[in-house]
């Protein structure tokens, strides 16, 4: 495990132009400035460590971020650890006290200095050009979406499939066991986005976990089917109309 402590927190620059760039709240600068920082710029480049297991990353406003090397564990598994750790809080009454075992002759923390020849030097410099160059090259920002959530969603889907008997005869909705799932609300939701925004179709991805079987730890779900084909071109077709299936 690694703790990149940086001394700076990246600002996002104001655009240049004003083509293909979002609105952006303060609230939302603040976050994607703090994406960014924990991304790498090009001021804490060198301040990352790509090739440990879990590195936690802390800016100079005391939000944290990590970053990972797969290989050992799924993303969802320090993810969750990161989660239980931001729930639980941190137990104060355990610094107060200094340990019975720790002596004032124990050395503390030494500053390591990388000894190095010309050779290392220059492959250090040209991978700092390359990084930078990536990270010229990129972007990425955090949409928070406070119109509606998963409970919204489930709710929307108990309603449209009751079947239509109930609502004829009682006049009533009976919430049954029906609901629309979250997950693949989402992703319909980017299929059509990004039908609409490039006017093609493309594969998509979504992890499956099979941690649950024996050596089981993901796989790959391709959500693009000929049903979610036949509903994009349905929406973007304003000849379609709105058909209500019963589930009975």
């Amino acid at each position: 495990m690694g703790v990149s402590l940086d001394h700076t927190t990246y600002i996002i620059p104001p655009p240049s132009s004003t083509r293909h760039v979002h609105p952006r709240t303060p609230t939302q600068i603040e976050l994607d400035s703090h994406l960014h920082t924990i991304r790498g710029t090009s001021q804490n480049v060198s301040n990352r460590f790509f090739d440990k297991t879990f590195t936690l990353i802390v800016d100079p406003s005391t939000r944290a971020g990590a970053a990972g090397e797969h290989s050992p564990v799924d993303a969802l598994v320090p993810s969750i650890v990161a989660e239980y750790g931001v729930v639980e809080g941190v137990d104060v009454g355990s610094f107060k006290t200094t340990s019975a075992s720790a002596s004032a002759d124990e050395p503390g923390w030494e500053r390591l200095d990388w000894v190095g020849d010309d050779m290392i030097w220059k492959e250090c410099q040209d991978a700092t050009r390359r990084a930078n160059a990536i990270m010229e090259n990129s972007d990425d920002s955090v949409l928070w979406f406070e119109k509606y959530g998963s409970n919204w969603i489930k709710g929307v889907g108990m309603l449209s499939s009751i079947p239509l008997v109930n609502i004829m005869l009682n006049g009533t909705y009976s919430t049954g066991d029906y609901r629309l799932s979250p997950d693949a609300y989402i992703q319909m939701a980017m299929q059509l986005a990004w039908y609409k925004t490039r006017n093609e179709f493309t594969a998509t991805y979504e992890t499956v976990l099979t941690r649950m079987f024996k050596q089981g730890r993901t796989e790959t779900l391709r959500s693009f089917s000929v049903e979610s084909r036949q509903w994009i071109l349905s929406m973007v077709d304003p000849k379609a109309t709105v058909h209500i299936f019963a589930v009975r």
